[in-house]
């Protein structure tokens, strides 16, 4: 139950991520370093809250 909590989670965040990046590739008012360096932020963000998940509902990864 827990697992499947966290898996529509991180497909939620994924989605969210890929709709930001279509609305923003009509724009190209970012220069392809900030660009970049908004990605990696993203990226981290992510990766954060899937930390923050897994120490909120106690779930570790055994493989």
């Amino acid at each position: 139950m827990k697992e499947n909590k966290r898996l529509e989670f991180l497909k939620r965040i994924r989605l969210l991520s890929e709709e930001a990046d279509n609305g923003r590739s009509g724009q190209e008012t970012q220069s392809d370093q900030v660009h970049k360096m908004t990605r990696q932020e993203e990226f981290d963000l992510q990766k954060e809250l899937e930390r923050r998940f897994d120490e909120l509902f106690g779930t570790t990864s055994e493989g």
